[in-house]
């Protein structure tokens, strides 16, 4: 089984997290995991997913979703992709709000140099970008992803 080295790899089980609590804290964690027969990892990772549910959500960021497609979707559901760079794509077509200062860099260096794009996937563009928000060139790359996604899944590619 592969472990994360202190680089902050990810392990074959996910991601290391670690936190700081104070010994309340601790203290409250360990009841609760006991009194649910739960590791404290899965009392964490049960807590962020109903906080995310709760606060992650079309309607509590005032957002709107932006095709009939995605409509019916959760936003997190939206978002979330194994391939980093989709999910940077995704988050910054649905959710720009929620990028983080480093994202919002990288994603204008990949609006700003079609270099960094996947040689092919791109080619279709049917309009220029010169002059293109970073929001429509969003839209734009998620539709082409999904595109390339759909053709790979129909002649058995990955």
């Amino acid at each position: 089984m592969e472990r994360q080295e202190k680089s902050g790899k990810a392990t074959s089980k996910g991601q290391n997290l670690t936190i700081r609590v104070s010994p309340r804290m601790k203290f409250e964690l360990d009841l609760l995991s006991r009194s649910q027969h739960r590791s404290i990892t899965a009392i964490l990772e049960w807590l962020v997913a109903q906080a995310a549910v709760a606060e992650i959500s079309w309607e509590k960021l005032g957002l709107k979703p932006q095709s009939d497609a995605v409509a019916g979707q959760r936003l997190l559901d939206c978002l979330w992709d194994p391939d980093e760079t989709k999910r940077l794509a995704k988050l910054a077509k649905h959710a720009p709000g929620l990028m983080s200062f480093e994202q919002e860099l990288a994603w204008r260096l990949i609006c700003n140099e079609p270099n960094y794009w996947i040689e092919g996937l791109f080619q279709s563009l049917p309009e220029p970008l010169a002059g293109k928000t970073p929001e429509e060139l969003a839209s734009q790359i998620v539709t082409l992803f999904e595109a390339h996604q759909q053709k790979a899944a129909a002649t058995g590619q990955k």
